[in-house]
C-alpha cells in the first residue's frame, strides 16, 4: 500500500468538525493536522437543514416528533429514576429477564458521564506523579513487545507500526489539554449537588452548547468536550491517542503502590486493543472505508 502514516492527514472517515478536532494541534509536530477549511463533516449542515424542514416546520410533524423524544427519555431514563417504570417498559418490551442488564448499562454509561464533572478534582487528590510514570513505563514495555512480535511474521507492518507510534499517545490526563483550557472547558459545568436527573440533563446541555457554539470556529482553535467523541478510528488515525475510559483513570484503579502487573492486567488490555486497532486501521484498511480480504489484490466493502 503506498501511504506515508507518519505526516499523511488522515482520510479515513474524514472527520473534520472542530468539536472533533482539538487534540490534534495541540501537541503534535504534523503540521498536515492543520485544516484550512471549515467544513462540518460529522455535523452535517445539509442534514440538519433537511431535518428541520421535515420534522421540524409543519406542526403536526413537530409534534409527533417531540412525543418521539419524550417517550425516548423516559426510556432512557428510566433506570435512574423509577425501577417500577423501567421493569414496566422491559414487560412492555417482551424481555423482563433484560432489566438487569438494561439498568447496569445505564448506569455504568451515567458514570462515564458524570466523572467528568469531578475529574480534574480525582487528578489533584489521588493521582501522583508517580503513578503517571508508572502507567507509560508500562505502555511502553507493551508497545515493545508487540513491535517485537509482528516483526516475526511482517517486517513491513512492523515498520509501519513504529513509525506511527511516534506519534501515538495516551488520552490518561487529556495531554493535549493545559489546565488553562481544561478550566475554561468546566467552567459552566454543574457542582454536585441536586437531583441526579438534574445534574445528568445539565451536563447533557452543556455538551449540546459546546458542539453548537464550535461549528464554526476557525481551524486552530482549541474547542473540545472530553471523552465526547467515541468513534476508535478517529481517536486513533486523526487525534493519535489510544482511548482509555475514565473510570480505569482514577484512584483506587490507578495508584503508584499497585504492582506494575497488577495495573496492566486493569488497563492494559486497553491498550493493546488500541495498538491492535491501529495495525489494522493504518495496515489492513484503505482510506474508502475498504478492506484487504483474505485473496490478494480484492477488497470488500466494511460491513460486508
Amino acid at each position: 500500500m503506498n501511504r506515508s502514516i507518519k505526516f499523511s492527514r488522515p482520510e479515513l472517515m474524514n472527520f473534520s468538525d472542530v468539536t472533533l478536532r482539538l487534540a490534534i494541534n495541540r501537541h503534535l509536530p504534523d503540521e498536515s493536522q492543520q485544516w484550512p477549511e471549515d467544513e462540518l463533516v460529522c455535523m452535517q449542515a445539509d442534514l440538519f437543514a433537511d431535518f428541520r424542514k421535515r420534522y421540524l416546520a409543519h406542526e403536526e410533524n413537530a409534534t409527533s416528533f417531540k412525543t418521539y423524544v419524550g417517550a425516548y427519555m423516559v426510556w432512557y431514563l428510566a433506570p435512574y429514576t423509577s425501577k417500577y417504570i423501567a421493569h414496566s417498559l422491559m414487560m412492555d418490551l417482551g424481555t423482563p429477564q433484560s432489566l438487569p442488564n438494561f439498568i447496569r448499562n445505564r448506569c455504568w454509561e451515567l458514570v462515564e458521564n458524570v466523572l467528568p464533572l469531578a475529574f480534574w478534582k480525582t487528578q489533584l487528590d489521588k493521582i501522583d506523579q508517580h503513578s503517571r510514570r508508572t502507567v507509560f513505563e508500562g505502555y511502553n514495555l507493551l508497545r515493545e513487545v508487540m513491535l517485537a512480535e509482528v516483526a516475526h511474521h511482517d517486517g513491513l507492518v512492523s515498520q509501519h507500526m513504529s513509525d506511527f507510534i511516534e506519534t501515538l499517545s495516551l488520552n490518561f490526563y487529556n495531554m493535549s489539554l493545559e489546565w488553562d483550557v481544561l478550566e475554561r472547558i468546566y467552567e459552566k459545568m454543574p457542582h454536585m449537588h441536586g437531583s441526579l436527573v438534574e445534574m445528568y440533563a445539565t451536563l447533557q446541555e452543556y455538551n449540546a452548547h459546546n458542539m453548537r457554539t464550535s461549528m464554526r470556529k476557525p481551524s486552530s482553535s482549541y474547542v473540545h468536550v472530553p471523552y465526547l467523541v467515541t468513534a476508535r478510528a478517529y481517536s486513533l488515525l486523526a487525534a493519535r491517542e489510544i482511548p482509555v475510559p475514565l473510570a480505569e483513570m482514577i484512584w483506587p484503579m490507578l495508584h503508584s503502590r499497585y504492582p506494575l502487573p497488577a495495573q496492566m492486567a486493569g488497563f492494559g488490555w486497553e491498550l493493546a486493543r488500541g495498538l491492535v486497532d491501529m495495525v489494522y486501521y493504518t495496515y489492513f484498511m484503505v482510506s474508502d472505508h475498504m478492506k484487504r480480504s483474505p485473496r490478494v489484490g480484492s477488497c470488500s466493502v466494511l460491513g460486508d
